[in-house]
């Protein structure tokens, strides 16, 4: 009988609407001729901040609020820690038109080498890496709505980057990408029999 790796993800669930209510507050003085430009200006940059295809940043510091991390910004690094047990994150924000395949949704992690797959790099030094965590946090595009937040272990993928990045060097590819998804991330889980953690808003999953 299979055994039911998934399990609740423990939110703040005062923190899931946020952006979803910036965005709405964001749109509303953004088009408001009677306010003044530097406030319409504060609004206008909200939403470019939200919509970017270049950065993140936004998103990855409302996951940490909604799972209760301390934010991480270094370049290169960890997105976030849970400094209690000094387990590091990283995150995976990616927004989503509503009604799409949120599981099979991709993600990647671009520039992969040896030393990205075993943590290995100065500012992932000082963190329980052997436990760090990976998180795919689906967001509604058009409201910034947050759909379902995955935590996986990020060990569960060593193996199968490993070969993707064997492969890739074997057709000589100069910019090594992995791609995985919710799904693929719950399949390798399955087959390492290690548990992973999910948050889904019930607007989106019937």
């Amino acid at each position: 009988m299979a055994v039911n790796l998934e399990n609740p993800l423990n939110v703040d669930e005062s923190q899931i609407n946020v952006l979803k209510d910036i965005r709405s507050h964001a749109e509303t003085i953004s088009e408001d001729n009677e306010l003044d430009d530097i406030t319409r200006s504060v609004g206008r940059f909200a939403l470019i901040g939200l919509n970017s295809s270049a950065s993140c940043d936004i998103y990855e510091y409302q996951i940490s609020k909604i799972l209760n991390l301390t934010n991480i910004t270094t370049k290169h690094g960890w997105d976030g820690n849970d400094d209690e047990n000094n387990e590091p994150y990283e995150y995976k924000p990616t927004k989503v038109v509503a009604g799409s395949n949120y599981l099979s949704r991709n993600v990647s992690i671009n520039d992969d080498s040896e030393s990205k797959i075993n943590n290995v790099s100065p500012h992932k030094a000082n963190y329980n890496n052997e436990e760090a965590n990976f998180v795919i946090a689906i967001f509604d595009q058009n409201t910034s709505d947050c759909i379902c937040i995955y935590k996986f272990k990020d060990s569960i993928m060593k193996e199968s980057r490993e070969l993707n990045l064997q492969e890739s060097r074997e057709r000589n590819v100069a910019r090594v990408v992995y791609q995985t998804s919710i799904q693929k991330c719950i399949q390798l889980t399955n087959e390492k029999g290690v548990n992973y953690y999910s948050w889904k808003n019930e607007r989106y999953f019937t």
